[in-house]
């Protein structure tokens, strides 16, 4: 039908005319307003229908997103079977759960699943070694481990019982290093040439993260003595996670350099294409990361499923889940990620026992407290005597300076000086300024003019074992817990006080010092005149040791080291 009126045979007006074409006009007027109409319907059907998507997909993306997900193994075949369904809760570090997930979906499809819904939680490994060592609070079924170090430290606390695994998969421990900057980081680059590049080296806690840890364990035997210098300038960028890391990189070629799981290294490149990094692997074998199923359940039918699923893990049936997600299975070598941030070869040693761990994170906390420090230094009178340009007090002085400007804002140091007869009534020592915080700005500038001053006091002989008795004394009366608590002597000479304490006699009294409070006694021996046998057997009896600077010159480094010589043990440091 047209939609123009058909034009009557006879004749019309010009009145009647403009009725028929304002009939005309308004039938087009409302077919094109039911055009209009239809659209918006349908735009407004099109829209919800998006919305509908939309929202459904958010809430299975935020739902399978969010940091305790879990994810259901029971497959459609498994649900028709089984009546009713165990619930397995595991709890996975966040770096193993993707591959955990596609690894208990796989299981869940198979006709033979056990009747378990295990979902897949998100949790740092501490978190979880620190929860089942109280033996209290919330628990999960079955643990994912990245380190049999973990596992240990709650076995040892003896407050829960695990059913010990061997590893379905593995990570190695790569060095996280900005792509504009892997050029200068060769693979094959060692611990101690990293340290000593100059580049920006940072880590993760080694306390509460398995990168940190692990890398701690194996750089500390190769680094030896320069660890003592090397852990300080660790300490200061230590990050919480391997994520934050991740996070606070920008990109540059001043990026720091940081140990991470190659699995992270993967994972991150995916997520965040702007920024990659490369994974170089460091020249010494490292432990790689290694992921077990630990049981945690009591009640026979979670056990029995968890046993399962771990045969399932460690079967061929897993490789391509497990590989996939970024991990090396354990059953097919062969298998290994291809996502960007793969090694292609990898140098792995033996997995760090429980002890070294532990030493290392006794190292490493040694290294990280704060100080509160009494320094005591030999005025007498030979510390007059020429040292190249200078003398044994004015070098002595220069690498006090030094070690005064290297010491954190958030320890504590006073100074003394020694010589017969010096203080008040007489006494052997005289105190220059009380242990005092450094962050107090008048108390840094009253040790800085202490230091200053001690080469006008130079005179008399060297009461050596009643100003360390009472050198002692001062520090233990303020004993603080959380620092190291130390005393540092520096000699030239000999004890030559007739009137005071002998070897024997102050060695008796340091031996019943209380060992829940420690004091360290560093002694350093200036010169060639100096008693080592003596100084040695005060040191190595209060947690700490001689050193020897048999040239003045070699002050500042020996300072620098025997200012780092404390030692912790469970908790407390020396």
């Amino acid at each position: 039908m047209s939609d123009q009126p058909e034009a009557p045979r006879r004749k019309i007006g010009p009145y009647e005319r403009s009725l028929l074409e304002s009939r005309a006009a308004i039938r087009e007027a409302e077919r094109r307003a039911a055009r209009q109409r239809l659209r918006r319907l349908r735009a407004a059907a099109a829209l919800t229908v998006v919305l509908l998507v939309a929202t459904t997909v958010g809430t299975v993306v935020w739902w399978l997103g969010r940091p305790d997900a879990g994810t259901p193994a029971a497959s459609p075949a498994a649900q028709q079977r089984c009546q009713t369904s165990a619930p397995v809760r595991i709890w996975a570090p966040p770096s193993a759960r993707p591959a955990l997930q596609a690894a208990v979906k796989a299981y869940g499809e198979q006709s033979g699943a056990t009747c378990a819904d295990f979902t897949v939680e998100a949790h740092p490994s501490a978190d979880v070694a620190e929860r089942l060592s109280g033996g209290e609070g919330e628990r999960p079924d079955a643990w994912v481990t990245d380190s049999a170090v973990w596992a240990d430290k709650v076995t040892s606390a003896k407050k829960v019982a695990l059913e010990p695994a061997q590893p379905f998969a593995t990570s190695p421990l790569v060095l996280a290093v900005s792509r504009q900057s892997a050029s200068t980081v060769p693979a094959g680059t060692n611990w101690k040439a990293l340290l000593a590049s100059g580049q920006p080296v940072r880590l993760s806690d080694p306390r509460t993260t398995t990168a940190g840890m692990l890398a701690l364990a194996s750089a500390l035997p190769v680094l030896g003595s320069d660890a003592r210098a090397a852990l300080p300038h660790l300490a200061k960028g230590v990050a919480p996670s391997t994520e934050d890391l991740f996070a606070t990189d920008k990109g540059s070629s001043t990026a720091a350099i940081f140990p991470a799981a190659e699995v992270d290294v993967i994972a991150h490149n995916l997520a965040a294409t702007t920024r990659p990094f490369a994974a170089v692997v460091p020249g010494e074998r490292t432990a790689s990361f290694e992921y077990s199923l630990v049981s945690v359940a009591t009640e026979p039918a979670k056990v029995a499923a968890i046993r399962d699923l771990r045969t399932f893990l460690s079967s061929g049936a897993a490789v391509q889940a497990l590989a996939g997600s970024g991990l090396r299975p354990t059953v097919d070598t062969r298998a290994v990620p291809a996502g960007p941030g793969a090694v292609t070869a990898t140098f792995t040693a033996a997995a760090p026992t429980l002890q070294a761990v532990t030493t290392a994170g006794n190292a490493w906390q040694a290294a990280t407290l704060d100080f509160r420090l009494l320094a005591v230094i030999d005025v007498s009178g030979s510390m007059k005597e020429r040292a190249g340009a200078s003398t044994r007090i004015g070098i002595t002085q220069q690498a006090a300076q030094l070690a005064l400007g290297s010491l954190p804002r958030s320890s504590e140091l006073g100074l003394w000086a020694f010589s017969i007869g010096i203080g008040p009534a007489g006494a052997d020592y005289k105190q220059l300024a009380p242990i005092g915080p450094l962050s107090d700005e008048q108390h840094l500038a009253r040790v800085s003019q202490a230091t200053a001053s001690l080469s006008r006091r130079v005179g008399g002989g060297t009461g050596l074992y009643d100003t360390i008795w009472a050198a002692y004394q001062e520090v233990l009366d303020g004993w603080k817990p959380g620092q190291v608590n130390a005393v540092v002597i520096l000699t030239d000479g000999r004890n030559d006080d007739p009137c005071g304490l002998s070897l024997a006699q102050l060695t008796a009294r340091l031996a019943k010092a209380d060992p829940k409070r420690p004091v360290a006694i560093t002694t350093i021996g200036i010169g060639s005149d100096v008693d080592a046998k003596a100084l040695t057997q005060i040191s190595t009896t209060m947690h700490s040791a001689y050193y020897p600077a048999p040239r003045p010159e070699d002050m500042q480094q020996v300072l620098a080291t025997a200012l780092l010589d404390h030692d912790c043990t469970d908790g407390v440091c020396a």
